[in-house]
């Protein structure tokens, strides 16, 4: 047995003549459409809020340790992208690409 879907055909709604896409709802909209009040934050809490993450200090410190090993592997030295032979075989290689 097969589901029957059915749309209602809406009539086309009338509204501002500009294309410009509707304003995002400010924060104190939001605070009123989920029924919850919004106070400002005291400047202790600012300051926490811009603190960094221990962890996540850490791990950018990895990354940047694992890049500065692996960075002759990851970026080519700069004679081979000037090289003729590697730049007209690139050429060659995309000139196959869009074909």
């Amino acid at each position: 047995m097969a589901l029957r879907t059915t749309t209602k055909s809406s009539s086309p709604t009338k509204g501002p003549s500009s294309t410009r896409p509707a304003r995002p709802p400010n924060p104190r909209e939001v605070a009123d459409m989920l029924g919850v009040t919004i106070s400002p934050l005291k400047p202790e809490q600012i300051a926490r809020l811009h603190k960094e993450l221990p962890v996540y200090a850490e791990f950018l410190d990895d990354v940047a340790a694992l890049f500065a090993e692996d960075a002759a592997a990851l970026v080519p030295p700069v004679q081979t992208i000037c090289n003729r032979a590697s730049t007209s075989f690139l050429a060659a290689g995309m000139a196959s690409c869009r074909a």
